[in-house]
């Protein structure tokens, strides 16, 4: 009888007995990861909000496009020159020196550079911590528990980023801004150091004998950009889901794009701008962790991964498609642009992590421990940056030509 209520809240989770080490120290190590994340992503947005301009964000996108082809082409050799247990590790020491850099900088300046400095590496930031999360994910848990798990798995990360957001106006008012690094550094130091004790725990899968040695992998040792490009030609569904890759992160940020702009155009002073991120940020969240605690796993179970991944995509058609036209002009056509580009930034961070990413990510799940892993690094390390820089160079072409709209934005996001 005294084992019922946790019988009662794992039946609820679908989660079995033996897999309960893993994830909570998956879901702590989430957790850790998620409040370093929120921080770091609340600073960056308040300061481009703040401080960057419809001509300079494009040209940000473009140059931080090039900056994550850099990183991935870099994570994708670190990736098969050690073990996985090691390039996870590496990278969240990483997060923890970029933290603490980032305190420093802006620290002593917030000019525009310094910002677009911010903004670009804490998406490099994001995409390592993404790949290493997923990576140990994807070697811990088969394609059954993953369908089951990989919703539930990142509900310590949703509450921490909820917590991260709660905090960024207190950490403002209180402190600075540029603090919240501060915590944001311990935060992933602690993340770390219970990745480091997972590691230990399940030491043979982390850093296997042998690791990358035979035919198997022979051919994709050492890595550029040709070897990339012949993977993709060699392999049609790597291929397929590297194009779908890119064509998700060009509407992503088409959509960050304007929603910042829109942002930066209604709201003026900091501390407004704090304030606005922590409530919208905060509201997301919670939605996205109730899907996670009770759609994620069910509709997975029930509707299948094809089903899943459309849900996004459905929504985001649906309000772009709204967009495309002045039909609200009674109300305030900019009111209306901004009401419509807020939506479009909550359903996808609504989402996005909840049922979109784990539906993704899950199709990686039937290929081989080290295919998932190149397929995880190809598509997020690789194709999303391509994915970023043609959304960079599409707005940059609409300033320049004098076309920029947002019913234009609408029209890009609806097409891809």
């Amino acid at each position: 009888m005294a084992l019922r209520p946790t019988s009662l809240i794992l039946d609820a989770l679908n989660v079995r007995k033996r897999e309960l080490t893993p994830l909570f120290f998956m879901m702590g190590h989430a957790f850790f990861n998620g409040l370093g994340v929120a921080l770091s992503m609340a600073t960056v947005y308040i300061l481009v909000a703040d401080t960057l301009t419809v001509e300079t964000l494009p040209i940000i996108f473009i140059l931080m496009s090039a900056l994550l082809l850099v990183g991935g082409l870099i994570y994708s050799k670190l990736e098969h020159a050690y073990s996985p247990g090691k390039v996870f590790s590496i990278v969240l020491g990483l997060c923890v020196i970029w933290a603490i850099s980032m305190r420093l900088v802006l620290g002593f300046s917030d000019i525009v550079g310094f910002v677009g400095l911010a903004f670009s590496t804490y998406f490099l930031i994001y995409t390592y911590t993404n790949l290493e999360f997923w990576g140990a994910a994807a070697l811990l848990f088969d394609v059954r528990q993953g369908k089951r798990l990989f919703g539930p798995l990142t509900i310590g990360e949703s509450v921490a980023k909820i917590l991260g957001y709660v905090l960024t106006p207190v950490i403002v008012t209180t402190f600075t801004l540029f603090d919240n690094f501060s915590v944001a550094a311990v935060s992933f130091l602690i993340s770390w150091l219970l990745f480091l004790r997972l590691k230990k725990i399940y030491h043979p899968i982390f850093d296997p004998p042998g690791h990358h040695v035979g035919p198997a992998a022979e051919h994709f040792k050492s890595v550029g950009i040709g070897e990339i490009i012949g993977v993709i030609r060699r392999n049609k569904f790597i291929r397929t889901i590297s194009v779908f890759a890119a064509i998700s992160y060009f509407v992503f940020f088409v959509i960050q794009f304007a929603f910042l702009e829109q942002v930066n155009y209604k709201l003026k002073s900091e501390a407004t701008i704090a304030v606005f991120f922590s409530t919208f940020l905060s509201i997301t969240r919670v939605l996205n962790l109730l899907i996670k605690l009770f759609v994620s796993g069910r509709l997975l179970n029930y509707f299948g991964v094809k089903y899943c991944l459309l849900i996004l995509p459905v929504v985001l058609l649906i309000l772009s498609a709204a967009g495309m036209g002045e039909y609200f002009s009674e109300w305030g056509i900019l009111n209306f642009y901004f009401a419509i580009f807020v939506l479009c930034e909550m359903a996808v961070q609504a989402f996005r992590s909840s049922l979109y990413t784990p539906s993704y990510l899950i199709m990686f799940q039937p290929l081989s421990k080290s295919k998932r892993l190149e397929g995880h690094t190809l598509t997020k390390g690789i194709m999303e940056p391509v994915g970023i820089g043609i959304a960079g160079v599409a707005i940059w072409l609409l300033v320049l030509s004098g076309y920029y709209r947002l019913d234009t934005l609408c029209a890009l996001i609806f097409i891809a």
